[in-house]
Parts: structure tokens; sequence; C-alpha cells
């Protein structure tokens, strides 16, 4: 979906893909077109759905909302009906590369949802190299960012039966092994390179997370390690990590609301946008109690 606004001499751009968990077998992929049919096709899309949440903050840029249909974290390449997001994320790009006005941008905001997140933290290294110089290269990774949980075989090991599943194509850049970590923020962020921006925007008690790595959600200890791998890459990236119960932000109506001792998600946003390559704002709700996360019943996907 494309939406300009009318506005053909636009040079920024918005550019959100979409999330939606995954499906790693035959078994729970028709499962996943039983129960979740819209996650399996594009032919059903709600218009109305594509610009919520951050779209309507973003009414000067030409905005490109990418469904996800594929299920398989955009990275499969397979001969199955799904598991073709790789294809999918190239063939965009092969697609807005002889696009005018996009080759008119200054500015491109790469922002991915969840499985979205996931998708560009895979494919957008090698892709990034591509573009001009001169373009302002920004990535917003919107609850996407994994941690390599100990004691946490589940989680993983799911990872690494679906990637066979939908033959995942690992781009050349990332040479990590066991392949899965090429997935990891914390992994992927060091093959981006240095002049694009990056925020990352993920709950410490994320909800996605800790249903995939089956752990108890009373506990802090997979909030700590959160932090401590964040804080790992902060001369790497800008942060937002409050310590809310739920997955994903942007799609809310309600995102710019949410807030860390007071500064809001759109404040930081504003800030970061405004920011210059090397410095970087991070707020991460240490103690987990300075957080304000609101919520409102229409906006859980």
């Amino acid at each position: 979906n494309n939406n300009n606004n009318n506005n053909n001499n636009n040079s920024y751009w918005l550019i959100y893909f979409d999330g939606g968990w995954f499906c790693y077998s035959k078994e729970s992929c028709n499962l996943r077109r039983l129960y979740s049919p819209n996650l399996m096709t594009s032919n059903n899309l709600n218009e109305k759905n594509s610009f919520i949440g951050i779209f309507s903050s973003f009414k000067q840029y030409n905005i490109i909302y990418v469904p996800y249909c594929s299920s398989d974290l955009w990275s499969g390449s397979s001969n199955k009906t799904h598991s073709h997001g790789s294809d999918i994320f190239h063939a965009i790009f092969d697609d807005l590369k002889i696009d005018k006005n996009f080759q008119k941008a200054k500015q491109i905001i790469f922002t991915g949802f969840s499985a979205g997140g996931l998708g560009l933290l895979l494919n957008l290294p090698s892709l990034l190299k591509q573009f001009p110089t001169h373009i302002d290269l920004r990535v917003i990774i919107d609850s996407g960012w994994f941690i390599d949980y100990p004691g946490s075989i589940n989680g993983i090991s799911k990872i690494n039966e679906a990637m066979i599943y939908w033959n995942t194509q690992i781009p050349s850049s990332c040479q990590l092994k066991p392949q899965y970590k090429c997935f990891l923020g914390s992994e992927a962020i060091r093959l981006f390179p240095s002049r694009v921006s990056i925020l990352v925007i993920q709950s410490l008690f994320d909800q996605t997370q800790l249903h995939l790595d089956k752990l108890n959600t009373h506990s802090n200890d997979f909030s700590l390690k959160l932090i401590e791998n964040l804080r790992q890459s902060s001369n790497r990236i800008s942060i937002f990590a409050p310590a809310c119960s739920i997955h994903g932000f942007l799609f809310r109506s309600l995102w710019p609301q949410f807030d860390i001792e007071q500064r809001t998600l759109a404040s930081v946003l504003n800030a970061w946008l405004k920011r210059k390559k090397r410095t970087h704002v991070q707020l991460i709700d240490h103690h987990f109690d300075s957080s304000f996360c609101p919520q409102r019943d229409d906006d859980e996907i």
C-alpha cells in the first residue's frame, strides 16, 4: 500500500514492514491458515489497519505499508505457497529503485514491527550499502530485538527448524553460526553501515518473547538480561525501553503517550529524527517503575 498524499514531489519516505509471529512446519502453517488466514494472504488487507498508529504522525511522508503474509520472518525463498519473505522483501526494493520519486529521496525511515523488525535486521545491512550516501537512512525496530536467552532452547530450536522449512536466505554479510544469530539485534547491528541511524523500541516485559522462550512472566531475570544486551549495543543505537507487559508500540493509536520518567515516545522519536548520526537518545526503565503504558482495547492485535 502506498500513500503519498497526492504529494508526488515529496522526498521523505516511511516504509513499514508488518509482523505477526510465524509458522515453522506443515502442521503449524495449516493451523495458521485456519485460525489466522489474514496472516497468510494480503487479499483481505484492511485499508484502515494500514493507516493507524504512527502513520497519522507522518502525513508529510510517502508511506509504504508492507503487509506480512509470508509467515517466515521475511526470510524465506521456498517453493511453497508461503515462505517467500526474502523474495518479497527484495522485490519491493527492485520496484522502488526504478520509481522516479523514490530516486529523489532525501530521507528513508525503514520501520519493522516484530517479525518485520527481524526481517529488517536480517535483510537491510547488505541492501543499505547500495543507497547513495547523501540519503539520510534511518531504521526503527519496534519489538523485534530478541536475545539469546540462556536455558531457553525452545525458542531458538524452533527458529532453527523453521529456517530449514522456509529455505531462509542468509545474506552473505552475515557469517554467524548457528545462522539464527543473524536475526539477533545485538549481532545484526554490527553489520549495518555506520551512517545508518537506528532506534530500538523494545518493552522489557515483551509478551511475545517471553511466550516464545516459555519463560516465567513474573521473573525479572529475562528483563535484566535484555537491558544488559541493549546496553552492549548502546554505542550504536538509540533506545526506548519501558517496562510494559505488551508487544508492539507504533501500530497503537496511543503510541505517542508511552513514557519513561515523563519523556514520551513521541518526544524521543522527534529528538532521534533531529539527531546527527553519532549521537543517541537512550531511555531504559532500569528499575521497572518509571514507565507509563497506556492501553486501549481497540489497539490490541
